[in-house]
């Protein structure tokens, strides 16, 4: 199964009014190849112009400004480039993309006009929520912190850090047995 991990930093949390500000995308490969560890490959690491002001608190957490991110691609051109990427794999892996980044993408491709590239490709893929695999719902930050100690550290709230995290606890989950794919 080809694997691609998913993450997005946002405006907000209420999926009506958010808008995309950076997107991650991390292909996952080597899982459960012991003594083998997982490779990840950047494919997609971009802040995107939301069209938007954000707001002062969703840049504390992501540290993306509006200074930034209007030098950066429009929301469109970044979903159409994302769209053909996810179109290569067979699973889309993510820490609470089920009732978060999954749904934020499906409204940003309706806002944009790409509603039925978005549902083909939906129709097709798996997803796999990490978060829903663990037997507590805690963040990512604290997953990595029991999971892995002081190699659990990472640039928490940077897109593509926080999808490689999670294919990292994806395929800690797997190794130890918890999950089969």
């Amino acid at each position: 199964m080809r694997l691609v991990c998913l993450d997005f930093e946002t405006t907000d949390l209420d999926i009506s009014t958010t808008r995309i500000v950076e997107v991650g995308v991390v292909s996952l490969s080597g899982i459960s190849q012991r003594p083998q560890a997982p490779a990840f490959t950047t494919l997609l690491d971009t802040l995107v112009d939301p069209g938007i002001p954000i707001p002062q608190a969703a840049s504390r957490v992501h540290g993306i400004s509006d200074a930034k991110a209007t030098m950066a691609p429009p929301t469109r051109d970044v979903l159409v480039r994302l769209l053909r990427i996810l179109d290569d794999f067979d699973a889309v892996v993510g820490f609470n993309i089920d009732d978060y980044d999954w749904r934020v993408l499906a409204a940003e491709c309706r806002r944009w006009r790409l509603a039925a590239e978005f549902v083909a490709l939906h129709s097709r893929l798996v997803i796999i929520d990490v978060m829903r695999l663990l037997p507590r719902r805690r963040s990512l930050v604290a997953v990595a912190g029991s999971l892995f100690g002081d190699e659990g550290r990472f640039d928490a709230h940077s897109a593509v850090a926080d999808a490689t995290m999670t294919g990292r606890v994806l395929a800690r989950l797997v190794d130890d047995g918890a999950v089969t794919l």
